[in-house]
């Protein structure tokens, strides 16, 4: 894969549609609808390699940030 790519880091992301699909639709991000799926782990180390994110396993309060 690294190869056909021609970059050193490849992430894969597992492919879970149902999951997907239901938190889209619920409107709650898929990292708490869904927290210890594999997609959810996967989505966390790419954005923990991509912008340094840290995940601290609380969830947020949406009605308050409106």
């Amino acid at each position: 894969m690294k190869s056909i790519v021609n970059h050193d880091k490849v992430y894969k992301v597992a492919n879970d549609f149902q999951r997907v699909s239901g938190a889209s639709n619920l409107g709650v991000p898929l990292c708490e609808a869904s927290a210890n799926s594999k997609i959810a782990h996967d989505l966390k180390e790419l954005a923990r390699y991509l912008g340094k994110v840290v995940f601290d396993g609380r969830k947020k309060k949406y009605a308050q940030s409106f």
